[in-house]
């Protein structure tokens, strides 16, 4: 039976936040602290479920900016508990932000992960065991592709230096549909319908929803970052499911759309994402497959052959 830490509600609070703008049921953190309640008996691990709502807490608390009461609180079971260990599930780009050592930490956002954590973390020396999921969010309607207008697209904020370098090197190309501002929800659907390929670069975390909204809508995304934080690679072969490149190897992106169109491939990558979105890029999907992982960190029997 799966162990559950029951934290003081002040932790347990839900993120009634509506981003992105479509958004209308609970988000991952919530979703899990629900379906692992509902099937503790059901799984076995030697990790204990830390079911504190982080991003909540810390949008509630000026953006992380005090977080005294929740990291004296982790301290607190670490202390009673050193010998065990523990899982945890965090959308909060900025992750946990509390040091808690023996945690599996399950993370959506994870821009501390890697050279980017925010100055008040200058003193953090933990190293965690970060396991990226996917960053979702609710389904969009799915249209067929057909004729489509643009061999790629993107309309977004410049929320970081990637998406200006990617306007600056892919505007003006033919074929290409590149602007800045989001738009209306039906805007932001019709021009994804429109395209073959969708532009998904890091925004301020090291990934985000559209990666993932453009998978389910059945178009390929060309992920854009400086840090590939990309989720079950064990599982998933991302090179089939889409273009991941870095910003200093932006200028491949046309050489490489143009070949996957003239060579047919783009419908095997399209295949490809409806295959693994059902398994792995839905609520359930996700949360199963966080279920084996921790399920696979538990004791075998022994076998003793004669």
């Amino acid at each position: 039976m799966l162990r559950i830490v029951q934290p003081p509600q002040k932790f347990l609070l839900a993120d009634n936040g509506r981003y992105p703008d479509h958004q209308r049921t609970p988000m991952i953190e919530h979703r899990a602290l629900e379906y692992f309640t509902q099937h503790a008996d059901q799984i076995n691990s030697d990790l204990i479920y830390m079911p504190i709502q982080w991003t909540a807490y810390h949008k509630a608390h000026h953006y992380g900016q005090y977080i005294a009461d929740l990291q004296y609180y982790i301290e607190g079971i670490v202390e009673q508990n050193p010998h065990l260990r523990f899982f945890t599930i965090v959308q909060y780009a900025d992750g946990i932000l509390a040091k808690f050592p023996n945690c599996k930490i399950f993370a959506a956002g994870g821009r501390w992960k890697t050279g980017h954590p925010p100055p008040r973390w200058e003193d953090v020396h933990i190293e965690h065991d970060i396991i990226p999921i996917p960053l979702l969010c609710d389904s969009h309607p799915i249209s067929p592709l057909q004729d489509p207008k643009f061999k790629v697209s993107f309309a977004g904020s410049l929320t970081h230096p990637v998406r200006l370098k990617m306007m600056e090197e892919l505007s003006g190309l033919e074929g290409y549909h590149i602007s800045e501002g989001l738009g209306s929800l039906e805007k932001f659907r019709q021009l994804t319908n429109d395209s073959t390929f969708v532009l998904c670069p890091r925004g301020y975390g090291l990934t985000s929803f559209r990666l993932y909204e453009i998978i389910q809508m059945q178009r390929i995304p060309i992920y854009v970052s400086d840090d590939m934080f990309l989720p079950f690679t064990e599982e998933i072969d991302w090179e089939r499911l889409a273009i991941c490149i870095s910003p200093d190897k932006m200028g491949n992106i046309p050489q490489a759309v143009d070949e996957c169109i003239s060579s047919g491939e783009y419908l095997d990558k399209i295949a490809y994402g409806k295959e693994v979105h059902d398994r792995y890029f839905t609520w359930l999907g996700c949360l199963k497959t966080i279920e084996r992982i921790v399920a696979s960190d538990y004791p075998q029997p022994v076998v003793n052959e004669k």
